[in-house]
């Protein structure tokens, strides 16, 4: 998959070792044309249902597993279809280079639902699927990359929302 935005804050030694963490994040629209993504009622942010690739998964397992496990939606494997690939390349919290490519796909889920079964993390920052529409989550990201303009989060997300608004206008 190609990547189509780096974000690369500089602020690492480029001589040091680098930690390597890929994604799968999943850009998923119901049938009224709105996303479902993940919102943090502690910190009042949208963030794409996915997460990490664990060793010996497949991308596309990862995205199925993460969807399933966050959302309590099944992908349609035979829906997947890539966006394209964002990467981050910053100092870490305790690595001297964190590498992540978050690979985003299109894809589409079954009507079985079960109940999201979140990390400890996920649960601390108190995540909930929603569905909402483009312009509403560009709006919300919008404000948080005024807030925080260097946030990779933010600018991750703000990223695949604009080109989402874009392509449906």
């Amino acid at each position: 998959m190609r990547i189509i935005l780096t974000i690369d804050k500089k602020d690492y030694d480029p001589d040091s070792k680098a930690y390597y963490r890929p994604s799968s994040k999943g850009i998923i629209f119901d049938d009224d044309h709105k996303l479902i993504l993940l919102y943090s009622k502690k910190f009042d942010f949208y963030e794409f249902p996915g997460g990490g690739i664990e060793k010996g998964e497949t991308r596309k397992a990862a995205l199925c597993r993460e969807i399933k496990e966050e959302t309590g939606l099944s992908v349609i494997t035979e829906s997947i279809k890539p966006f394209g690939c964002i990467r981050k390349k910053q100092k870490g919290k305790h690595e001297p280079l964190f590498i992540q490519d978050n690979f985003f796909y299109f894809c589409k889920t079954s009507e079985d639902k079960a109940l999201p079964q979140m990390t400890l993390s996920e649960q601390l920052a108190d995540f909930t699927p929603v569905h909402v529409t483009v312009a509403e989550a560009l709006a919300h990201a919008q404000k948080k990359m005024t807030a925080s303009p260097e946030d990779s989060f933010f600018q991750i997300t703000h990223y695949v929302l604009r080109h989402l608004s874009d392509s449906i206008t």
